[in-house]
């Protein structure tokens, strides 16, 4: 979620960009592309929470795989 919704903001921006003046008109879907991907990154929590759940996530499994002799598999298939 957190690769795709940034992806799509910068290929957005870009696209926008390219159009000049342009990319803000309604006669483009450039805009349109754009504007959906703002919404994505709202909608699909903030990008920076999703950081942070990334995070911890890689977190948990580190103390998981430190504290048990359970190999880094078996600690994924668990999540």
């Amino acid at each position: 979620k957190y690769f795709a919704s940034v992806m799509a903001t910068k290929v957005a921006n870009d696209a926008v960009q390219i159009h000049g003046g342009n990319g803000c008109s309604s006669e483009y879907s450039v805009q349109r592309y754009w504007r959906d991907s703002k919404i994505m990154e709202i909608i699909e929590g903030s990008t920076q929470i999703q950081q942070i759940t990334i995070a911890e996530s890689g977190y948990q499994e580190y103390i998981l795989s430190t504290q048990s002799s359970t190999k880094p598999q078996e600690l994924m298939a668990r999540m």
